[in-house]
């Protein structure tokens, strides 16, 4: 019996040992597959400004104008969700208390 639970145990250990380095090996993976992504993102970047910098410079003002305005239109979409968010919880506080006053 005892080299039963021995045997068991070395499996135990041995897919313990396979499981970190699967773990590893995947996350290696993940991390070579970010890399490439990363460069990617590098070289189009450097496409853009390279094509941008090509351009006359009224169609470049012009394109910095609608990037400054999606900007704003981010940061304000922004904070339309935070303001949501702190009206909701407003509301869920007015609920409780009500129920409370209610008991």
């Amino acid at each position: 019996e005892q080299s039963g639970s021995w045997t068991a145990r070395r499996k135990w250990k041995t897919s313990r040992k396979l499981s970190a380095a699967n773990e590893k090996s995947h996350k290696a993976e993940l991390q070579n597959k970010l890399d490439i992504i990363t460069g990617l993102r590098n070289q189009v970047t450097d496409l853009e400004a390279e094509k941008l910098a090509n351009l006359p410079a009224d169609a470049q003002e012009t394109i910095q104008t609608y990037r400054d305005r999606l900007t704003l239109l981010e940061q304000e979409m922004e904070d339309v969700d935070t303001m949501r968010n702190k009206l909701e919880l407003a509301a869920d506080l007015e609920k409780t208390k009500a129920a409370s006053l209610q008991e």
